[in-house]
């Protein structure tokens, strides 16, 4: 899981981004406790998860949304990406004052992709967080390209803004350049290591 704060107004805003890999843990095993708890130890008010499962029986049948959303006591947003039983979710205890989402452009990859834009409440301000799962670059560098420049077309240069999730990205990679040349900062750059994945 990535952690990172955005001051708004006289509030700080903690928002997690964690691709939970179906709510499975290291050993392999499917266990929402596990990532529950690997949730709850940050503290955060947003939460942007990836490859969320509901009901894929690969996944133990799990609904990971509903069931992360009960035990967090965070209600949730939900946009299929895979199918309708497999993609982004954001859980928060902000108020949300408008959503939205939908399918990225495909070309060749294993799955469909898709992003969840959700703007919220914050102390009066608006903050809109963009959630995202990207292309891995390796059998059509071109699709996570498309995807990115489709992101910052959603994105419309709205000030107080977060665009996060799996980013299927290395910091050298011409695609991390798209966001920078947008106006976006790289919180990996800025608060973590520059030499690290930027997931």
């Amino acid at each position: 899981p990535e952690i990172g704060t955005s001051a708004a107004k006289d509030a700080t805003v903690r928002i997690l981004v964690y691709n939970i890999h179906g709510g499975v843990n290291v050993d392999g095993q499917v266990d929402p406790e596990a990532t529950a708890l690997a949730i709850e130890t940050q503290r955060p008010d947003v939460v942007v998860l990836n490859e969320v499962a509901r009901g894929w029986p690969i996944f133990g049948r799990l609904d990971a949304a509903e069931w992360l959303s009960r035990r967090l006591e965070m209600p949730y947003l939900f946009e299929p990406a895979a199918d309708l039983q497999f993609g982004n979710a954001v859980l928060s205890r902000l108020p949300v004052i408008a959503s939205s989402g939908g399918e990225l452009p495909f070309g060749a990859g294993p799955q469909q992709r898709s992003y969840l834009s959700v703007t919220f409440d914050v102390g009066g301000r608006e903050l809109l967080v963009i959630g995202t799962h990207l292309q891995e670059s390796g059998s059509d560098p071109q699709t996570r390209t498309r995807q990115i420049q489709f992101l910052l077309d959603a994105w419309d240069g709205v000030t107080s803004t977060l665009i996060a999730g799996d980013m299927n990205t290395q910091p050298a990679e011409e695609d991390v350049q798209l966001f920078v040349d947008a106006g976006l900062v790289s919180v990996q750059d800025a608060i973590g290591d520059p030499c690290e994945p930027t997931a």
